[in-house]
């Protein structure tokens, strides 16, 4: 279900933009998944008006609430992290503009998956495209209130505030392939697979590694896990919300290309008022026949500000 506020961004497109094949251009890849390597063109579909005559160029960022919280703590900003391509006139009609290039696919070594968009100078942006380096990959997480959410506060922005615990967090999982897989939630006290401060610092060091600051910012050396933990906010034992996975979740899920799973979050249980806290979680989804085949979530953060309301960051 599109947001109200993407409902409103298509209403005033000036031009649709799509992911499409390298190798075939009426094979849009939008809305799915693709594996690392995967070559691909940016295609744009638009009327001629007096304002606007067709894409010049497009630029391909990344998304991640999370990933872009780091890239303004350690690599001094928001950058494009897919690079910019100059666009070319394509044959047929409506007027059609492709890029000039093919842009090759990748994903972040750490999470082993990233997602995409791209957008041109009139503000037109495309559908989300995945990329994973493995078979399975998760979609962005959104929020199913069971009780109405203030409004004005778009879901990975400003962030969505219900009253108490109410609410849980979706998370879809699908694959490019067939492989059966299971489920581990990442916290700040978890250790192992479990453990999310050690993700963290792996991305962290990534970001730093890939968009030096030339100001200063976060050094190497400030990594450790309990200056992520403090930089974060994030207790160091479990409460008062505890991420659970909902409902009856199987212990081993089946996805494939043309079926995909809902994994359910919500607190273990209720949350106390007069407690405030700060939290996170992310899930791991791992092939159950090789452990080293795995893609990590984006990272959620709950907030609670101790007189029963939850901010969720998506």
């Amino acid at each position: 279900m599109l947001s109200p506020r993407r409902v409103f961004e298509l209403a005033h497109q000036t031009a649709h933009l799509h992911w499409v094949r390298a190798d075939d251009i009426s094979v849009v890849l939008s809305g799915g998944a693709v594996q690392t390597g995967k070559r691909v063109r940016l295609r744009a579909e638009w009327q001629p008006s007096a304002t606007y005559m067709g894409p010049e160029k497009f630029s391909i960022r990344e998304e991640g609430s999370f990933l872009a919280r780091i890239r303004s703590m350690v690599g001094g900003g928001w950058l494009d992290q897919g690079g910019t391509l100059p666009g070319l006139p394509g044959d047929g009609g409506p007027p059609v503009t492709l890029s000039r290039d093919q842009w090759v696919a990748t994903a972040s070594r750490v999470t082993r998956q990233s997602r995409y968009r791209f957008t041109d100078a009139a503000g037109n942006r495309s559908g989300p495209l995945i990329v994973s380096s493995v078979t399975q990959y998760t979609r962005q997480p959104h929020l199913e209130a069971t009780i109405s959410a203030k409004a004005g506060l778009p879901v990975g922005q400003a962030g969505v505030t219900l009253t108490g615990s109410e609410g849980t967090i979706t998370h879809g999982i699908g694959a490019t392939a067939d492989p059966a897989v299971r489920i581990v939630v990442m916290t700040p006290w978890g250790s192992g697979e479990a453990d999310l401060l050690a993700y963290v610092q792996q991305l962290m060091l990534e970001v730093q590694r890939a968009n030096p600051n030339p100001w200063g910012g976060v050094s190497p050396y400030d990594f450790s896990a309990e200056n992520v933990r403090r930089a974060f906010g994030w207790s160091k034992r479990p409460g008062p919300w505890v991420p659970a996975l909902g409902g009856r979740p199987p212990t081993v899920l089946e996805v494939d290309e043309d079926h995909e799973e809902n994994i359910q979050i919500m607190p273990a249980s209720p949350v106390r008022r007069r407690r405030s806290f700060q939290t996170a979680y992310a899930l791991r989804v791992v092939d159950i026949e090789n452990s080293a085949s795995y893609v990590i979530s984006d990272v959620v953060e709950v907030f609670g500000d101790g007189e029963g309301q939850v901010t969720y960051r998506l």
